[in-house]
């Protein structure tokens, strides 16, 4: 294979019975750099930081639809780091301990940008990484790798990620959580998945919602979509003591948006905490999940005169 530079600026790629030309530019107009050498760098887990990230990324909201939270939230709690994202239907947050949080440069929260969340994510979780992080951009500092691959060189002292952050800030969201749950439940998370995963069957774009009637032991759930057909499946439940339910409870959730919030659990066993308030989340917690918690609001049900 040959590759050469004309006249034009254009490559030239020849290879075998194979020719193309290909628009370029001049490499003076790549951006350099920045500079990195203000930032104070700190260590932190690699696998910590990756399931932070992987526990909240997926409610961040889509670029063409939102594009003030298409990105996530960094946001400084006492001796933690809190990952929040949200779309407006669903909020998630992890938090993870970071005693150095003094270090980092940047006043109370920042938003890193969807992009640069996927190119994290990337990263290998089992090695330590050191960040550094001002109110405008970041680094991300990753090890030399004991065994590079051939098509891939690595510096002396590792590849460095900078990150230019977004500008806007994130919204205010802490008002929206419940201070406690009207009525709280354990559910069995497997069961509930394979339920959702078989109603998803008859989901289109114009329905994507189930009914949830919870009862003192039983979840009922209700499909039905006149273009693809009817769904209902039971499942046993358990009441948290002290979050007793005394009636009959309906709910409307996306099946997409729930069954985006299993995957990332942890637990086999979560709870689901139920609140009636308009405009009040419900609320998704697990034992072994600590320092995550996801908010999902129901949807109200069209009235007949409307």
């Amino acid at each position: 294979m040959y590759l050469r530079e004309n006249e034009n600026q254009w490559l030239e790629i020849k290879g075998g019975n194979s020719f193309f030309s290909l628009a370029s530019l001049p490499v003076e107009e790549f951006p350099s750099f920045p500079e990195i050498g203000h930032f104070d760098l700190v260590s932190i887990s690699g696998e910590l930081l990756n399931k932070a990230i992987t526990k909240t990324y997926f409610s961040m909201a889509k670029e063409e639809l939102d594009t003030h939270l298409a990105g996530l939230c960094c946001e400084k709690i006492d001796k933690k780091l809190r990952f929040v994202s949200t779309d407006r239907f669903r909020l998630t947050y992890m938090e993870i301990p970071f005693e150095d949080i003094e270090i980092l440069q940047f006043e109370k929260n920042i938003m890193i940008p969807k992009k640069a969340v996927l190119e994290i994510l990337r990263l290998n979780p089992r090695e330590t990484l050191e960040i550094g992080f001002d109110n405008s951009a970041g680094v991300i500092k990753i090890p030399p790798s004991p065994a590079v691959s051939a098509d891939r060189q690595a510096g002396e002292n590792g590849d460095l990620l900078y990150i230019r952050l977004m500008e806007n800030r994130f919204p205010q969201y802490q008002h929206i959580i419940p201070e406690k749950n009207e009525y709280e439940a354990k559910i069995p998370k497997a069961p509930l998945k394979d339920i959702l995963r078989r109603m998803n069957i008859l989901v289109d774009e114009k329905n994507k919602v189930a009914d949830f009637l919870f009862t003192k032991d039983k979840l009922t759930l209700f499909l039905d979509n006149p273009e693809m057909g009817k769904a209902q499946e039971t499942l046993e439940i358990e009441v948290v003591p002290g979050r007793n339910l005394t009636k009959e409870m309906k709910f409307i959730f996306n099946i997409s948006y729930l069954l985006d919030i299993l995957n990332v659990l942890d637990s086999e066993i979560f709870i689901f905490g139920l609140n009636t308030a308009e405009k009040t989340p419900c609320v998704i917690t697990g034992e072994n999940d600590l320092g995550f918690k996801a908010f999902i609001v129901p949807i109200m049900e069209k009235k007949e005169d409307e």
